[in-house]
């Protein structure tokens, strides 16, 4: 199981589990779900993250900063 650290953003880590990376509390308990291909650590409270060839960026609860469905002009 492989896992990136991000105790001092207030993260357990992001973890490789099953194909997908997912994020956990310090307590082990999943708070963002498993969905991504490639899940950075936290950085000034945002984390890249990549579904498919989509990048983007989340916040600490999941959510889509950067919607990975857009596209450049």
């Amino acid at each position: 199981m492989a896992h990136h650290d991000n105790r001092f953003e207030g993260l357990g880590t992001s973890v490789l589990g099953r194909g997908n990376w997912y994020y956990i509390d310090k307590t082990g308990r999943i708070v963002i779900s498993p969905q991504f291909d490639f899940a950075n650590s936290f950085d000034e409270g945002l984390a890249y993250v990549r579904i498919g060839n989509q990048p983007g960026f989340i916040d600490k609860t999941g959510r889509w900063l950067l919607d990975p469905t857009c596209s450049a002009p």
